[in-house]
């Protein structure tokens, strides 16, 4: 890949990111502080609790895309670094500063960084960062979904962020 490419698909990847955020919080924002921790059903789990995933997922790849090198986190460390976000305004907040955090990680990493193999933090075969950082940014993606439907549960079937 020449860089004119290369810096083309980190624009995108990094532009995508920050974009699939914004839509995100757009439809964080549509639920209430009361649908933003409920749990559905009794075996979801709650807005709040896939905010806090999101937030943290894309921070700790950013950080992976920015040093290839570092170990992932440990479940212990993770845990100990996650915030609460206990509200809406927190889990935007937090959404917000990930995606950007990937977005400028990604748009700023050397073509060596980007091809760098790495094992993902859940295990598995090594693979590109610029893999594991385009996982990352579908990620915010997957769980704007589960927004979308924890607000179709509660009788909401606008879509927020058009």
């Amino acid at each position: 890949m020449n860089t004119a490419e290369r810096n083309g698909t980190q624009t995108l990847i990094g532009t995508w990111t920050r974009r699939q955020a914004e839509m995100y919080c757009k439809d964080l924002a549509a639920l209430t502080q009361e649908q933003y921790v409920a749990e559905n059903g009794g075996v979801t789990r709650t807005a709040q609790d896939i905010t806090v995933e999101v937030a943290s997922f894309c921070q700790m790849v950013a950080g992976l895309v920015s040093n290839p090198g570092a170990p992932a986190p440990t479940e212990e460390e993770a845990k100990a670094n996650t915030p609460t976000l206990d509200t809406i305004d927190d889990g935007k907040a937090a959404v917000t500063a990930g995606a950007e955090a990937l977005a400028s990680a990604v748009e700023n990493a050397s073509e060596e960084t980007l091809g760098a193999m790495i094992t993902p933090p859940w295990g598995g075969e090594a693979m590109p960062v610029v893999v594991l950082a385009n996982i990352a940014s579908s990620h915010i993606w997957y769980h704007d979904g589960q927004i979308n439907f924890i607000q179709a549960l509660n009788g909401d079937g606008k879509v927020h962020w058009m």
